[in-house]
């Protein structure tokens, strides 16, 4: 995380998002035409189907440049392209818009083609929510958004386990019962909201008494309220990683314009080199002329010798001034060492003489002890 909060770095992405932010804002503007297409469709699909059939043929060309441009991205690196979740959404984003077109176009069930039109507003309104990260607070929040789903994801696992399991619990014990008008879908959406906290418990009696009991316990009392600890710890965790998260965001988003940009050059050129292809070429001969020596000039051999012979005496005279001068360094340190060993010498020899002195001054004081003693 320290990486990213680096001077260097941040200058550098900083440099590269200016870069980029125009090209950022001219594919958002892009985006917003398949979804107000295909949002219109969806508002006039049942009452004007012609004029929706004609929405939804613009979405779906748009669709098929779009398409393109995802197969390019694959081709050109697969295995970058496949490290980034966002290209999978618009995979899919692509796939339900060409499924939808056929149902709708094929006259299949309302309840079907009425399910993919609105996974597919869904899901458009997701990848311009994904876009929209060029403004700094939408990028920040939702990036926060995307790691308490993708945190969280262990935890909601074993609540949707729990959920099936009391749902085929409650479903078996009615039906044992004899329960009329039972639906195991129905049940199941019962299950559900139990488990984020509302139900009815004049629903529950006899047998499945108990396991309503153990399943407001467990799902709404205990789980419910870790996941949402849970999901406060991550907000928190991301929170305090902003700079890092933010950085790695414009990170992802520069190296995903980039390679749209290039995908874009690389369809244009090949258009051009097609207009181009019967045009008239153009050759042209260089001619060189050869190099003519002035025979009065000196030979350009001899120059070399003559300074490779003068840097060598320079080297060479630069070499012994660096070793007379390390050799002069050499004997001031020796001087120097001399001096202090014999200065260390005189101390042990000065110490050795207060020693003996102060030997002398105790035995003086024992025996001037020893007078008073006899007096």
């Amino acid at each position: 995380m320290f990486f990213y909060e680096s001077p260097t770095v941040r200058n550098l992405i900083d440099f590269y998002w200016q870069k980029s932010t125009k090209y950022l804002w001219g594919w958002l503007i892009f985006n917003f035409i398949p979804v107000s297409l295909f949002t219109a469709f969806a508002l006039l699909r049942i009452d004007h189907e012609r004029i929706a059939s004609g929405l939804l043929a613009g979405t779906i060309g748009i669709n098929s440049l779009l398409l393109l441009f995802e197969i390019l991205q694959i081709t050109s690196n697969f295995r970058e392209y496949t490290q980034d979740a966002f290209n999978f959404i618009e995979l899919v984003i692509i796939l339900v818009q060409f499924v939808t077109a056929g149902l709708f176009w094929g006259d299949a069930l309302v309840a079907i083609a009425s399910f993919f039109v609105s996974l597919s507003l869904l899901l458009w309104y997701t990848k311009i929510l994904v876009l929209l990260r060029i403004i700094d607070q939408l990028r920040q929040l939702i990036r926060m958004i995307i790691e308490i789903v993708t945190g969280s994801l262990s935890f909601m696992t074993v609540i949707f386990t729990y959920i099936v399991a009391f749902t085929i619990l409650m479903y078996q014990s009615r039906k044992a019962s004899g329960t009329d008008d039972l639906n195991f879908w129905e049940v199941a959406l019962e299950m559900y909201t139990f488990g984020i906290g509302s139900y009815d418990d004049m629903l529950y009696s006899g047998v499945t008494m108990p396991f309503f009991i153990i399943a407001t316990i467990l799902m709404p009392l205990i789980l419910l309220n870790m996941l949402i600890a849970f999901m406060g710890d991550i907000y928190g965790k991301a929170k305090d990683d902003a700079v890092a998260i933010n950085a790695k965001e414009r990170i992802a988003m520069i190296s995903e314009i980039s390679s749209t940009v290039i995908q874009l050059r690389k369809i244009f050129r090949w258009i051009n080199r097609r207009t181009t292809q019967g045009s008239s070429q153009l050759y042209y001969i260089l001619i060189a002329e050869p190099y003519e020596t002035n025979e009065g000039s000196a030979i350009i051999e001899t120059f070399i010798e003559h300074q490779s012979n003068k840097m060598q005496k320079y080297m060479q005279d630069q070499l012994e001034l660096i070793d007379s001068r390390s050799k002069l360094r050499e004997d001031k340190l020796q001087a120097d060492l001399d001096v202090m060993k014999n200065q260390m010498n005189q101390f042990q020899a000065d110490l050795d003489s207060l020693k003996n002195q102060t030997y002398q001054m105790s035995e003086l004081l024992k025996k001037a002890l020893m007078i008073d003693e006899n007096a």
